[in-house]
C-alpha cells in the first residue's frame, strides 16, 4: 500500500520513502505526536540578537533617525517586546530563455556616382540566462502591524536569509511565537503575488541585453530549474511602544539587518527638511541646466565674434549673445551658493536634533532602562549613546564647487574684449 505523507521541507504532498518532487526532501512517515509531546521540528531562521540588544537597536534607531520629536525619551513607553516566528516560503532558482530574432543592417553601396542604401536583415540567437529569488509570507499578514508591509517589501529579493536556516526542534513556549499559517500551498503563495511578473521581467531585460540594435521578430522560450518554494519560519521581533498617547511599532528581524518603523514624526523639522531638499535638487538642477547652457552660449558667441567682419549689428548680436552666457554663468554661481547654505542648514537642523535626542536619552537612562535587564547591554547603549554627538561634528559643507566659475566668466569677459577690439583693427587696417 502507497502511503502519503507531507514534505518536511515544503509542505507538499508526497510518497513515503521517496524525494519530494519540488525540493528534494525525503519523506518520511512521522508518527503522531503523543499527548505528552512537547515540540515539533520546523525549518527555522533563529533569533540571533537578544530581546535586550533589540530594545537598545531601537532606541539608538529613534536617537538617529530624521524628524523624530526630540522629547520621544521623555515620554516613551514600551508596551510590549514580543519574539514572533512569520512562516515563509523561499523560492530560488534560476532561469535559462532561448531567443531568436533577424538581425537588421543598412549598408550602402555605389552605383556609378550615387549612393545607395539597402537593408539586409540576418538571423541571430543565443541565451540568455540568470538567477531569481523571492520571499512571500505564508500567513495573513492584516493583523500585522503596518510597517511590516514594507519589511516584506524589504527582504523580497533577499538571496542569503534562507541560507541562514536550521532544522529546529520548536519548544512549546518556542511554538507559541508562529504566527498562523493560511495552509496555502507554495504554488498558491506564489500565483498570489506579483513574482511572476517580476520573473518575466527580469528574463525579458536579460534577453534585450543580448539584442542587437535593430531587429525584428523576436521570440524566446524560458525554461527554469529550482524555484519551488522552501516553507521555514523567519524570527522577528515587534516593539510596541506609546508616545503621546499614540501607538506606534518597532520590527526588525531576527538576524539584526532589517530595520522598519512608523516613528512619531516632528512636522515642524520635517518642514524645514523637505523645503531644503528640494531647495538642494532645484539648486543643483539650475545650476547644470545653466552652466551648460552658459558654456555652450559662450563659446558660439566667441565663435561668432571671431569669424563677423566688422558689421555693427553682427558684433552686436555677438557680444549680446556673450552677455547672455556670462548671466547664465553668473545664475550658476548663485545656485551653487544656494545649494551649499541649504545643505549646511540641513545638517545644523539634524545635529543639533539628534544632539538633544542623545542628551535626553542619557538622562533618561539614569532612571529608566526601557526594560533592559542585561547591565552590560545597558553600559554600551549609554557609552555609545554619549559618543554620538562627538562622532557627529557640524558637517559643515564647505567645499567650493562653484570656484571655476568665477574664473570662466573673467576669461570669457578677457576673449571677448580681444576679439571685438581685432575685429576693430581688421576693419581699419583694410
Amino acid at each position: 500500500m502507497i502511503k502519503k505523507a507531507i514534505c518536511p521541507n515544503c509542505g507538499a504532498e508526497g510518497t513515503v520513502g521517496r524525494y519530494c518532487e519540488f525540493c528534494g526532501t525525503k519523506i518520511v512517515e512521522l508518527k503522531k505526536d503523543t499527548e505528552y509531546s512537547t515540540t515539533i521540528r520546523k525549518t527555522v531562521l533563529d533569533f540571533k540578537i537578544s530581546q535586550d540588544e533589540v530594545i537598545k537597536i531601537f532606541l539608538k534607531n529613534l536617537a538617529q533617525k530624521e524628524a523624530v520629536p526630540s522629547d520621544i525619551f521623555n515620554k516613551l513607553q514600551i508596551t510590549e517586546v514580543s519574539p514572533v516566528f512569520i512562516p515563509m516560503y523561499s523560492y530560488i532558482g534560476s532561469y535559462q530563455a532561448n531567443w531568436s530574432c533577424l538581425k537588421i543592417e543598412t549598408e550602402k553601396y555605389k552605383v556609378g556616382d550615387e549612393t545607395k542604401e539597402i537593408e539586409k536583415k540576418y538571423p541571430m540567437n543565443g541565451v540568455a540566462g540568470g538567477n531569481f529569488s523571492f520571499l512571500l509570507p505564508n500567513c495573513d499578514v492584516s493583523p500585522l502591524p503596518t510597517s511590516f508591509n514594507n519589511f516584506f517589501e524589504s527582504i523580497k529579493f533577499d538571496k542569503t536569509l534562507y541560507d541562514q536556516t536550521a532544522r529546529k526542534n520548536l519548544s512549546s513556549e518556542e511554538q507559541t511565537y508562529i504566527i498562523e499559517e493560511k495552509g496555502d500551498s507554495q504554488a498558491i503563495v506564489w500565483n498570489n503575488s506579483d513574482c511572476g511578473k517580476c520573473l518575466d521581467s527580469n528574463i525579458q531585460k536579460s534577453v534585450n541585453a543580448q539584442l542587437p540594435r535593430i531587429y525584428e521578430d523576436l521570440s524566446y522560450s524560458c525554461s527554469t530549474n529550482g524555484g519551488a518554494g522552501r516553507a521555514f519560519l523567519l524570527a522577528t521581533w515587534i516593539i510596541d511602544y506609546n508616545y503621546n498617547e499614540e501607538k506606534y511599532d518597532f520590527i526588525i528581524d531576527g538576524t539584526g539587518n532589517y530595520i522598519f518603523s512608523n516613528a512619531p514624526i516632528d512636522e515642524k523639522e520635517k518642514s524645514s527638511l523637505d523645503e531644503l531638499n528640494k531647495t538642494i535638487k532645484d539648486s543643483k538642477g539650475n545650476a547644470i541646466f545653466g552652466g551648460l547652457l552658459g558654456g555652450i552660449l559662450l563659446l558660439v558667441s566667441l565663435i561668432a565674434i571671431f569669424a563677423t567682419t566688422f558689421n555693427p549689428v553682427l558684433l552686436l548680436l555677438a557680444d549680446t549673445l556673450c552677455a547672455v552666457s556670462l548671466y547664465l554663468l553668473g545664475k550658476v554661481k548663485q545656485n551653487f551658493k544656494a545649494k551649499q547654505e541649504a545643505e549646511n542648514k540641513r545638517s545644523h537642523i539634524l545635529n543639533d536634533s539628534q544632539t538633544l535626542k542623545c542628551k535626553n536619552l542619557t538622562n533618561a537612562l539614569n532612571t529608566n532602562n526601557f526594560g533592559i535587564n542585561d547591565l552590560e547591554i545597558c553600559k554600551e547603549l549609554s557609552a555609545d549613546i554619549s559618543n554620538m554627538p562627538e562622532s557627529l561634528g557640524t558637517n559643515e559643507n564647505t567645499t567650493q564647487t562653484d570656484g571655476c566659475v568665477p574664473i570662466l566668466m573673467v576669461i570669457g569677459i578677457i576673449i571677448a574684449g580681444i576679439l571685438n577690439l581685432l575685429a576693430i583693427c581688421k576693419v581699419l587696417l583694410n
